[in-house]
Protein backbone atom coordinates (compact mmCIF):
# COMPACT_ATOMS: atom_id res chain seq x y z
CA UNK A 1 0.00 0.00 0.00
CA UNK A 2 2.59 2.32 0.30
CA UNK A 3 4.28 1.69 -3.10
CA UNK A 4 0.76 3.18 -3.90
CA UNK A 5 0.59 5.71 -1.92
CA UNK A 6 4.03 6.98 -2.93
CA UNK A 7 3.27 6.68 -6.80
CA UNK A 8 -0.19 8.79 -5.87
CA UNK A 9 1.78 11.45 -4.13
CA UNK A 10 4.37 11.75 -7.51
CA UNK A 11 1.23 11.44 -9.61
CA UNK A 12 -0.38 14.62 -8.20
CA UNK A 13 3.09 16.75 -7.78
CA UNK A 14 4.17 15.91 -11.71
CA UNK A 15 0.26 16.54 -12.53
CA UNK A 16 0.22 19.87 -10.57
CA UNK A 17 3.88 20.71 -12.26
CA UNK A 18 2.63 20.43 -15.73
CA UNK A 19 -1.12 22.19 -15.31
CA UNK A 20 0.37 24.66 -13.24
CA UNK A 21 1.59 27.19 -16.36
CA UNK A 22 -1.54 26.54 -18.16
CA UNK A 23 -3.57 27.49 -14.72
CA UNK A 24 -1.72 30.29 -14.05
CA UNK A 25 -2.80 31.71 -17.58
CA UNK A 26 -6.61 30.08 -17.23
CA UNK A 27 -7.44 30.79 -13.77
CA UNK A 28 -7.21 34.29 -13.54
CA UNK A 29 -9.78 35.10 -16.11
CA UNK A 30 -12.27 32.45 -14.83
CA UNK A 31 -12.10 34.23 -11.47
CA UNK A 32 -12.56 37.16 -13.09
CA UNK A 33 -15.67 36.47 -15.12
CA UNK A 34 -17.18 34.60 -12.13
CA UNK A 35 -16.42 38.05 -10.75
CA UNK A 36 -15.08 37.51 -6.96
CA UNK A 37 -15.59 39.65 -4.40
CA UNK A 38 -14.03 40.03 -0.46
CA UNK A 39 -16.70 38.13 1.45
CA UNK A 40 -17.96 35.74 -0.91
CA UNK A 41 -18.28 31.46 -0.49
CA UNK A 42 -16.79 29.54 -3.39
CA UNK A 43 -17.54 25.78 -3.88
CA UNK A 44 -14.53 23.89 -5.21
CA UNK A 45 -15.86 20.66 -6.78
CA UNK A 46 -13.07 18.33 -8.38
CA UNK A 47 -10.71 21.08 -9.39
CA UNK A 48 -7.93 19.67 -9.71
CA UNK A 49 -4.79 19.54 -6.93
CA UNK A 50 -5.47 23.01 -4.71
CA UNK A 51 -3.90 25.87 -7.44
CA UNK A 52 -7.40 27.28 -8.06
CA UNK A 53 -8.21 27.10 -4.60
CA UNK A 54 -5.02 29.46 -3.15
CA UNK A 55 -6.15 31.89 -6.00
CA UNK A 56 -9.92 31.91 -4.79
CA UNK A 57 -8.98 32.03 -0.73
CA UNK A 58 -6.66 35.18 -1.64
CA UNK A 59 -9.53 36.87 -3.55
CA UNK A 60 -12.61 36.14 -1.45
CA UNK A 61 -10.57 36.99 1.86
CA UNK A 62 -10.47 35.96 5.47
CA UNK A 63 -14.34 36.81 5.60
CA UNK A 64 -14.53 34.34 2.43
CA UNK A 65 -15.46 30.08 2.71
Amino acid sequence: MAKELAFGDEAAAEYERAFAHVSNFFLPTLFDAAALTKGMRVLDVAAGTGLGAKEVLARVGLSGH
